[in-house]
C-alpha cells in the first residue's frame, strides 16, 4: 500500500466513483488514485498451458506468465481510466499507445506509416451546428414586432438540409404529405413556390391502427426526407419541421430518466463526501471533483430536458442524406408554431393535427401576412483515429506473402452511439468486447515470434489492432483500400473478437467456408485443444473479417457468443474467463502458425448468412466425441438433465428432435433453440438397439 486508507474507505469510494464519472479527466484522475490504494500486478512466471483452467476475471491466486501478461492488459484495456475506448476520447488514444508499446515490447517492426504504427482515418461524428449568430430564424409580420427565434431557444438545424439562407412567405402544409394512393395532400390547397413551408413530424394518426398511414406500404411518407423532398418539390425555399407529441413524451422520458440518475449520483457522492473521515485530503479531492462533474453533467442534462419539452429535434435528430437537402431544413418548438398558427388558421396546433387525423382531410393555410428568414450554418465534425500495425517479417519462399492477425480495440465509450443501454451515462469497459481480442491478438504475436524465429520459410504476419469497428468496420475497410501489403499476396486473415467469455466449452468459428482447406486444418488442430467447435461457413458478418472477406481473402472469425452484457457498462473484467481465454490463444496461435508456414489456402465464396450466435441458456449434460458422421457421449455430467433421462457414456445420438445427428454442431444447434424447461426429442443407438429418450433441460449453472 503507498496510501493510508482503509479498505473499507476505498471499497465505498469506488462504489461512489464506478459508474458516476461524468467526464474523462475525472476517471482518469480516481483511477491513478486507485493505482496508489492497489497492490503491484502478480509477476511473469510459466509459460501459458493448453490443458483447460478454471481461473476465470475475478479468481485470486498465481498465474503462468502469458495470462499474468493478458489478465494486466485486459485489466486496463477495460478500466475505467481509459473510458470505454470511444472514438475521439483521450481513453483510445490512451489504448492505441499501450497496443503500440506492446508491439515494440514484443520486436515486431512498428515504423510502418512515416516511422509510426499508426495508420490514421478519419471519422465522422456527425453534424453540429456553429454559432449562434448564424443559426436563426426571424418572423417578420407586416405589422407588429419582429421576434428572432435563437438556437437551442426556439430553432435548431437539422442536418438533412444545407447550410445557406432562405426567406419568403409562410405557410403551413400540414404533415407536408402528397399519397395519390390515398386520395391525400397537404399541398393541394396552398401555392408553396418560393415560401417557407411549416410541417409537422410523422403521419395522421401517429401509430393509430386506424390511421390508413400506420401500414408498412404507406409509412414512407412519415421520413423526413421524404417530406422535405416533397416540400422542394412544391417549390419551398425552406422547411421548419414541428415535432410530433409522441416523440416529444419519448424523448423527454428518456432524459428524465438520465436526469434522475444524475441527480442520484449526486446525493450518493455528497453524502460520501460528508462522512469522509479527515485526513484523506486525496480522496476528498476525488470527491469534489467529482461532485463538481455530476452537477456540470446535471446541468447540461436539464438543458438537454429543456429543449426536449419544447420539441426540438437535435441537429442530426432527422438522419441525413448522401447529399443533403439544397434547402436549409430546421426544428422549431411547438410553442412557437402554436403561436404563429391561432392567428391565421383560427386553431391551436394541437386542435388542427386532431382535425386533420379525425377527418383525414388537409387544413393547410398561407399564413397571411408573415414573413419569415432562415438561417442555418451546420459543419460535418470530424476527428482522426488510427489502426496500430506491427509487422513479423517473412523468410525464404514465403516471405513474399502475408497473413493478417486483427482485433479491433474500440467501443463504445460512454454510452449513446452503439450503446443498448440507451439514455445511461456511465463507462462501456468492453471487456470481452474486445478487450478480450486484443489481448489474444499480442499474446499470438509474442508466441508466433518466438516459434519462427527457426522456421526457415514463413510468411510475414502482419498484426492490426482496428479503430472504428462499433462505426461500421471502418478501420478494416481502411486498410484494406490502402493495405501495406498487396491483398493479392495476403493470403488469410484471423480475426478475433468477442473471445473472452467461453461458455460450455463452446468455440464459434466463422469463415471456415471461404478456404476448402480450413476444416481439415481445424479438426486436425482441436484435437489437442478439445473445444466443442460451431461452424459457420460464411465469410460475411458484423466484425472486421468481413472487410477482408470481401476483398476476397480467406477468412476464420474466433467467437464465444453473444451475453447479456453486450454494449452494456456491465461488460467487465471480473466476468472474462482467462482459463477459456488461455486456450483459445493456444488455438490461434496454432492457426497462425500453420497460415504462415503452411499451403496457401484457396479463397472460395460463400453465401451470406450465418446469424450471430448467443450462448446457450440451457444445460444437457454430457460431452460429446464426433466420429465420421456421427456424435458419441463421451461423458455424462453427475446429476444432470442426460443423467436423469438415463443417457449413458457411448450412446450413440442419432437424430435431434427428428433431425439427423451427423456431428455436434447439430446438437448445439437444436439446444440454442431450447429453453430451461423444454423437452429434447433424443434418438439413440445402444448395444445395437434404436432408443427415443425425452430430456428435460434445466438452466445453464
Amino acid at each position: 500500500m503507498r496510501f493510508s486508507l482503509s479498505n473499507r474507505w476505498a471499497l465505498v469510494v469506488a462504489r461512489v466513483y464506478h459508474r458516476s464519472c461524468a467526464a474523462c479527466v475525472f476517471c482518469i484522475a480516481f483511477t491513478l488514485l486507485i493505482g496508489f490504494l492497489s497492490p503491484p500486478p502478480v509477476p511473469a512466471q510459466q509459460p501459458l498451458q493448453t490443458a483447460p483452467s478454471a481461473e476465470s476475471g475475478g479468481a485470486a491466486g498465481s498465474a503462468p506468465a502469458p495470462v499474468a501478461r493478458m489478465r494486466e492488459d485486459l485489466q486496463y484495456l477495460a478500466s475505467d481510466e481509459l473510458t470505454g475506448r470511444g472514438p475521439g476520447t483521450p481513453g483510445i488514444d490512451l489504448a492505441a499507445q499501450h497496443i503500440a508499446a506492446a508491439f515494440e515490447e514484443i520486436g515486431l517492426q512498428t515504423e510502418l506509416i512515416d516511422g509510426q504504427p499508426f495508420q490514421p482515418l478519419e471519422l465522422d461524428l456527425g453534424a453540429k451546428a456553429k454559432a449562434a449568430e448564424t443559426n436563426h430564424v426571424t418572423i417578420m409580420p407586416s405589422e407588429g414586432p419582429t421576434k428572432q427565434l435563437e438556437l437551442d431557444k426556439g430553432m435548431s438545424p437539422l442536418s438533412i438540409g444545407n447550410s445557406g439562407k432562405a426567406e419568403g412567405p409562410l405557410v403551413f402544409a400540414g404533415y407536408g404529405i402528397t399519397a395519390p394512393e390515398l386520395q391525400y395532400d397537404d399541398y393541394q390547397d396552398i401555392d408553396a413556390s418560393g415560401a417557407v413551408v411549416m410541417l409537422i413530424r410523422k403521419s395522421p394518426g401517429g401509430a393509430s391502427k386506424q390511421s390508413p398511414f400506420s401500414e408498412r406500404k404507406h409509412a414512407r411518407h412519415a421520413f423526413f426526407a421524404t417530406k422535405v423532398k416533397n416540400a422542394i418539390e412544391h417549390g419551398a425555399v425552406a422547411v421548419l419541421i414541428v415535432n410530433d407529441p409522441a416523440s416529444i413524451e419519448q424523448q423527454v422520458k428518456q432524459l428524465q430518466r438520465r436526469v434522475d440518475g444524475e441527480k442520484q449520483r449526486l446525493r450518493t457522492v455528497e453524502e460520501t463526501l460528508q462522512n469522509a473521515p479527515e485526513g484523506l485530503e486525496q480522496v476528498r479531492q476525488t470527491l469534489q471533483d467529482t461532485k463538481r462533474a455530476t452537477e456540470a453533467q446535471l446541468q447540461r442534462l436539464e438543458d438537454q430536458l429543456r429543449e426536449g419539452r419544447a420539441g426540438l429535434i437535435g441537429v442530426d435528430g432527422a438522419g441525413g442524406l448522401d447529399q443533403p437537402a439544397a434547402i436549409p431544413v430546421v426544428s422549431i418548438s411547438r410553442q412557437v408554431a402554436d403561436e404563429l398558427l391561432k392567428p391565421a388558421a383560427g386553431a391551436s396546433l394541437k386542435k388542427l393535427e386532431n382535425a386533420i387525423a379525425g377527418e383525414l382531410k388537409p387544413r393547410s393555410v398561407a399564413l397571411q401576412d408573415l414573413q419569415v428568414a432562415v438561417q442555418t450554418d451546420i459543419t460535418q465534425s470530424t476527428v482522426q483515429i488510427s489502426n496500430v500495425i506491427a509487422t513479423l517479417p517473412g523468410k525464404g519462399a514465403l516471405a513474399g506473402e502475408s497473413v493478417v492477425v486483427g482485433a479491433h480495440y474500440d467501443h463504445v465509450g460512454m454510452g449513446g452511439y452503439g450503446s443498448l443501454s440507451p439514455g445511461t451515462i456511465a463507462v462501456h469497459n468492453g471487456a470481452d468486447d474486445n478487450a478480450s481480442g486484443t489481448v489474444t491478438m499480442l499474446e499470438v504475436a509474442r508466441r508466433t515470434m518466438a516459434q519462427l524465429q527457426s522456421v526457415a520459410s514463413h510468411r510475414r504476419l502482419i498484426f492490426i489492432a482496428f479503430t472504428g469497428e462499433e462505426r461500421g468496420l471502418l478501420g478494416s475497410k481502411h486498410y484494406v483500400k490502402q493495405p501495406l501489403f498487396p491483398l493479392t499476396q495476403t493470403v488469410a486473415m484471423v480475426n478475433l473478437d468477442m473471445v473472452g467469455r467461453l461458455q460450455d466449452n463452446e468455440l464459434t468459428v466463422y469463415g471456415t467456408g471461404t478456404a476448402p482447406q480450413f476444416n481439415a486444418l481445424l479438426d486436425r488442430l482441436n484435437e489437442a485443444a478439445g473445444f466443442q467447435m460451431l461452424r459457420v461457413p460464411s465469410g460475411y458478418g458484423p466484425s472486421d473479417h468481413t472487410s477482408f472477406y470481401q476483398a476476397k481473402v480467406p477468412v476464420l472469425f474466433f467467437f464465444t457468443g453473444l451475453h447479456n452484457d453486450y454494449h452494456r457498462p456491465t461488460d467487465d473484467f471480473d466476468k472474462i474467463d482467462f482459463g477459456g481465454l488461455a486456450r483459445i490463444t493456444d488455438m490461434v496461435t496454432d492457426v497462425t502458425r500453420a497460415l504462415a508456414t503452411g499451403p496457401r489456402p484457396n479463397y472460395q465464396s460463400t453465401e451470406p448468412g450465418g446469424s450471430i450466435t448467443r450462448q446457450l441458456t440451457v444445460f444437457f449434460g454430457i460431452r460429446m466425441r464426433n466420429g465420421d458422421d456421427s456424435v458419441t457421449i463421451a461423458e455424462v455430467f453427475e446429476d444432470s438433465p442426460a443423467a436423469r433421462a438415463e443417457l449413458r457414456a457411448g450412446d450413440k445420438v442419432v437424430k435431434i428432435e427428428g433431425k439427423a445427428i451427423q456431428h455436434s454442431d447439430g446438437i448445439l444447434a437444436a439446444l440454442r433453440a431450447k429453453h430451461p424447461g423444454d423437452l429434447l426429442n433424443v434418438q439413440i443407438q445402444r448395444d445395437g438397439k434404436t432408443l427415443n429418450v425425452r430430456v428435460l433441460l434445466a438452466q445453464r449453472p
